[in-house]
């Protein structure tokens, strides 16, 4: 082999390494955010149910304690609740601008069903949308690091009444409390 082709050869296995390398870092840069975030949100998807279960136990005994037996849909839905919300200004217990668009978007663009089994609550009965009385329940938002819940529910009654009620909640000392109320439609 020619000088210059062991020049060649060489400059051309230092220019794949040194791709090789760039690449290499890269793609390794970009499977350990991938990682990070995965593992971020399993974490964050651990608490959020662990907290939801305490919320959702809560709700049971505060908002619906007068009925024996609960009739609700089988699965926690944002779509078509937090009707009539007012997100209003800041303060103690008033809404930062970024809470505000973390709010607005679990209500508008998290649409998706999260459904529940009977251990969640206790005495409820899983009912079809084709009941003529039944609860539809939110998925609960939680806000400033699960010390804040905004919460929606509905009774459904046919053939064209409902009402619906949104409520923010507060954790204090590890007990929930209603703190106040941020919507209300009746009878649409």
């Amino acid at each position: 082999m020619a000088q210059s082709e062991r020049n060649a050869v060489i400059k051309f296995n230092e220019l794949f390494m040194k791709h090789f390398i760039s690449v290499s870092l890269f793609l390794f840069i970009i499977l350990s955010v991938f990682i990070n975030n995965g593992l971020k949100a399993q974490t964050n998807n651990g608490r959020y149910k662990r907290e939801m279960k305490k919320f959702m136990k809560f709700i049971r005994k505060s908002e619906f304690e007068r009925y024996p037996v609960l009739e609700i849909n089988n699965y926690l839905c944002n779509k078509g609740l937090f009707n009539g919300i007012i997100l209003f200004g800041t303060g103690v217990y008033g809404l930062s601008n970024e809470e505000k668009s973390a709010l607005q978007k679990a209500i508008y663009t998290d649409t998706t069903k999260y459904y529940i089994n009977k251990h969640l609550m206790k005495n409820i009965q899983f009912v079809s949308e084709n009941e003529n009385y039944y609860y539809r329940l939110s998925k609960p938002i939680f806000l400033r690091n699960f010390s804040l819940c905004v919460f929606s529910f509905m009774s459904v009654v046919k053939p064209d009444e409902s009402q619906e009620w949104t409520y923010m909640y507060k954790k204090e000392k590890g007990k929930w409390s209603k703190l106040l109320v941020m919507g209300k439609i009746l009878s649409y």
